[in-house]
Order: C-alpha cells, then structure tokens, then sequence
C-alpha cells in the first residue's frame, strides 16, 4: 500500500487565513479529518483575532516515541490504514488513533503545541511566523513556541475545533524516534525564550460537530477535566 503523503493535509493557498502544520522545512507526515480546512474558515469568523487549531493524535493503540515497545512500525501502520475504512470515511482515522503527547491533557485541558494552527496572516506576520532560531533537526521546540506567541497576544481568541484532528504517521521523525530528547529540545527553547517551555492557559471557545468515532475521546477527556477540578477544589480546601 502507498503511504498517504502531504497532499492529505487541506492546502491554504486561497485562504484569508494563513495556517502551518510544521516548523521543519521538510514534509512531516501527517492525515487530516475530512472537515479541518472548512470548519477552521467558519471558526476565523468568530473573532477579530482568531488562533486556531485541533486536538493531534498518533495513528495506532501508542504515542509514536513508545512504538518500539509495543512493536508498532511503518509495516503494522500500513495495514491499520489498509483496513480501517479511512479513505471511504476520514473520521473513522478516530478509531485507530491515540491522543498526541501535546493533546495528554484531553480536548478539555491546554495544549503543548499546535500542528494545525490557522490565524489571519496579519497576525501571523505580526508574529515573526515561525522563529528560526530554533534549528534542531524537526524543529525542536518551534511549533511549542509559535503556539504560546499566538496565545500570548493581547487580542487573540483560542478556538479549538471539536470532531476534527490531525494524524501523525511513524516515521522515525526526529523527535518521536528519541533522537533528540526532549532535554535537549527543552535546553534549545531556554536558551532562546529565557524561560521554561508553558502550555498556553487561554481558556478556549469550542467549535465544530463530533462524528461517532470521537465521541470517546469527549468521555475521556470529560473525566480527566472532572479529575483536575476535583484536584483544585481538594488543594484550595486543604
């Protein structure tokens, strides 16, 4: 089977909105949900300064830097692919995938990076875009970064889409391989921000329709945010 490559991922070229996927000049590989490109041009409506963007996964039952544990390959993935009906019905891509490590917290808790971040290209060029200062191999921290800038502005608006994602496909990428660890990608952010990498505390608007195979990750992700607040509520009282 043909692995699927970078034209699944919905193209920006005719949209007001500029949107990213990756920091590193090479294509990472990663499937889209069939309604990302539209329902994110619906959300830029919303607010004057919108950042936009969806919870990420990795294909399979594991995050991609456990794959060898389990002994998830490029192999194994291509047969999930062949089998799971994806290309009839992109949102079945829900069934056999696993949150990201940057969406662990669930749909209802912050997000460490964004790999499918949309905003207005105002905002985008009042950004910088991406800073290339981060140069390791897959870009280090970069996308961690963009995301805590385009949340940091005073105006922006963090919409989350719900019922849409992104896949990431094994690749033997440089950071889900553990070529590069997450100290070293860590110490490369430090040096150039000054401070601690911080997922972004905006308290998000949700939008979008959940199709049937997404309806689990809301159960999960409802009981991991009923797990937070009962934590805060046991702290403030103690």
């Amino acid at each position: 089977m043909a692995r699927p490559g970078r034209s699944t991922m919905p193209s920006c070229a005719a949209s007001p909105v500029a949107c990213g996927s990756s920091a590193s000049t090479a294509p990472r590989p990663r499937l889209a949900s069939p309604g990302l490109l539209s329902t994110a041009r619906r959300a830029a409506l919303l607010a004057d300064q919108p950042v936009i963007t969806c919870p990420a996964f990795h294909l399979g039952t594991t995050v991609h830097k456990r794959a060898a544990e389990v002994g998830y390959s490029r192999e194994v993935e291509d047969e999930l692919l062949a089998t799971s009906g994806w290309e009839a019905d992109g949102y079945r891509l829900f069934e056999v995938s696993t949150l990201s490590g940057s969406s662990a917290r669930g749909l209802f808790g912050p997000m460490g990076e964004s790999n499918s971040l949309f905003m207005r290209r105002s905002t985008w060029e009042g950004l910088g875009g991406v800073d290339e200062r981060f140069t390791l191999p897959g870009g280090g921290l970069a996308n961690h970064d963009l995301f805590q800038r385009a949340c940091a502005l005073d105006d922006s608006a963090l919409i989350v889409l719900l019922g849409e994602g992104t896949f990431h496909q094994f690749h033997g990428g440089a950071a889900t391989s553990g070529r590069f660890s997450w100290d070293e990608m860590h110490a490369e952010f430090v040096a150039i921000r000054g401070h601690d990498n911080r997922p972004p505390q905006n308290r998000p608007l949700y939008v979008g329709s959940v199709p049937d195979p997404f309806l689990p990750y809301v159960e999960r992700s409802s009981q991991l945010a009923l797990s937070r607040l009962t934590a805060r509520k046991d702290r403030v009282a103690g």
